[in-house]
């Protein structure tokens, strides 16, 4: 018997499985909807919806502004009782986007350094990088350091300043269900079904 046998397998060890579902939670946050399986779909909205309920729980923005605020004055006026009700807004702000976090790390650097480029004689820099002395290859690395960092893509922050400013403030006056699972017919290749 299952009793209180919560989640699903999906076929699959459960550190491969979370990073599936992590990564489906990140797409559903990035774009608005997924196409998954039904079964896919159903264990990604249970996270989802717990992470826009973290949301919608945690102080707002503005909400978080008038602590800082209040917290400064209390502390200018010596008022510990005002400074420590101020704190306890701002440590349940921190906690929730932890919480989340915990979900939506993309484990991605927000800024890359770009490894040397190929010239037009070896357009593979990176086979070519390779083959280099450790010497020389410790001097081209030292001078990437020195370059201008470049954007890689979505980051953890992106996607929880998606979740905590745009989604949850969506949802604040509904209590629960916040996705939708459509059917879309079974999938070509297996029959899955689709949503």
């Amino acid at each position: 018997m299952r009793h209180r046998v919560q989640g699903r397998k999906l076929g699959m060890p459960s550190d491969q499985r979370m990073a599936l579902l992590r990564g489906q939670v990140r797409q559903l946050f990035a774009y608005g909807q997924i196409t998954t399986t039904i079964t896919r779909a159903k264990e990604v909205r249970r996270i989802a919806e717990r992470l826009i309920t973290i949301a919608k729980k945690s102080p707002s923005a503005q909400e978080i502004a008038e602590a800082r605020a209040a917290k400064q004055k209390a502390l200018a006026a010596n008022d510990g009782a005002a400074a420590a009700s101020a704190q306890e807004v701002l440590a349940r702000a921190i906690h929730a986007r932890r919480l989340a976090r915990r979900v939506l790390a993309t484990h991605t650097p927000s800024l890359t350094l770009r490894l040397p480029r190929g010239t037009a004689e070896n357009p593979e820099p990176g086979r070519a990088f390779n083959r280099l002395h450790p010497n020389r290859k410790s001097k081209i690395t030292a001078r990437a350091r020195s370059r201008e960092r470049v954007p890689s893509g979505q980051s953890t922050e992106d996607y929880l300043t998606r979740l905590f400013t745009e989604i949850a403030p969506r949802y604040r006056d509904r209590p629960g269900g916040y996705t939708r699972i459509f059917r879309i017919g079974p999938r070509r290749g297996d029959a899955a079904e689709m949503v």
